[in-house]
């Protein structure tokens, strides 16, 4: 599958991404997640959550961009 040009998404497109990105990161969180609070940083699901983070801050910069051109 190729990799998406989220220029090329609408708006639309962009917040319907943004909560999918931000359900998968949840996953991984709620994976890693020790009772102290810290965060398991040695394990796949980490290197997931980093993944899937990275791409659901990418979608919030360009949301951020769309709007601040209002």
């Amino acid at each position: 599958m190729a990799e998406v040009d989220i220029k090329k998404l609408t708006i639309g497109e962009l917040i319907d991404y943004e909560k999918a990105a931000k359900a998968v990161c949840l996953r991984y969180e709620n994976n890693i997640k020790v009772y102290d609070g810290s965060l398991r940083t040695n394990s796949l699901d980490y290197d997931l959550y980093e993944k899937y983070n990275k791409i659901y801050l990418k979608i919030l910069s360009e949301l951020e961009d769309r709007v601040s051109k209002l």
